[in-house]
């Protein structure tokens, strides 16, 4: 993302954003929107200065793991393993 800014015009660069309920508007993640973040929970204010209070999900590890391609019924072998950090 830093890299598209500076260089392509404000229109076209992405924002993450919550939408917040009850028509709060969308809240851009970006720090002067974050009010607080802990490991339970994010708190977002809007442009009316309305606060918005989310629970923060769970790191996960997973793991991709890709195989050879065989038809046969030999084991297949492993040609790349990735561990992701999963929110």
């Amino acid at each position: 993302m830093d890299k598209l800014r500076g260089h392509i015009s404000g229109l076209a660069v992405p924002y993450y954003v919550i939408d917040a309920p009850g028509g709060g508007g969308k809240i851009p993640i970006l720090p002067q929107y974050v009010i607080a973040h802990n490991e339970n929970e994010i708190i977002l204010r809007n442009f009316r200065y309305e606060i918005y209070v989310y629970p923060d999900v769970k790191e996960e590890e997973i793991e991709e793991i890709k195989y050879e391609p065989k038809p046969t019924s030999e084991p297949r072998k492993i040609i790349e393993r990735k561990k992701w950090l999963v929110e």
